[in-house]
């Protein structure tokens, strides 16, 4: 029997930090789920909005949660119980940045100001630095310089 979308969603709101949670557990079956089981549009747009991370402890997570994202990439750049790998920070970084949050930001300037693990470029980090002081946390700016 297929389900349907109306049996998946039982005219109840799915909470995506449950699935999320929920799936975290079992990521093998997340990977089943979405390659053979020929999910509906409305259970790929939960699934598109967790992230595998392919280390050994194949973490799931939230990619709209900037948090996470951030402390992954801080996990990869100074290899805190994964081997450093910057070009992998900086795509972490860069997603967390995407949401706005001035940490993230300052973090992704600063990779494209250092040039660690991707192109340096400064007209970029620039603007990096400028969008993390128009978040207004004057404290990040300063620091920055």
């Amino acid at each position: 029997m297929k389900l349907k979308d109306q049996d998946f969603l039982d005219d109840e709101e799915i909470d995506e930090n449950e699935v999320a949670e929920y799936l975290s557990q079992f990521p093998y079956l997340l990977h089943l789920f979405k390659e053979f089981l020929n999910p509906s549009p409305i259970q790929l747009s939960i699934l598109d909005n967790i992230v595998v991370l392919n280390d050994q402890n194949n973490i799931l997570f939230d990619k709209n949660d900037s948090n996470t994202l951030y402390q992954h990439g801080a996990r990869l750049y100074y290899g805190k119980g994964v081997s450093k790998n910057y070009p992998e920070a900086a795509y972490y970084f860069k997603m967390a940045a995407g949401l706005n949050y001035p940490k993230e930001i300052l973090y992704y300037g600063l990779m494209l100001d250092e040039g660690n693990g991707i192109t340096q470029n400064l007209p970029e980090a620039a603007n990096y630095f400028k969008m993390a002081a128009n978040e207004s946390n004057c404290k990040l700016w300063c620091n920055a310089e």
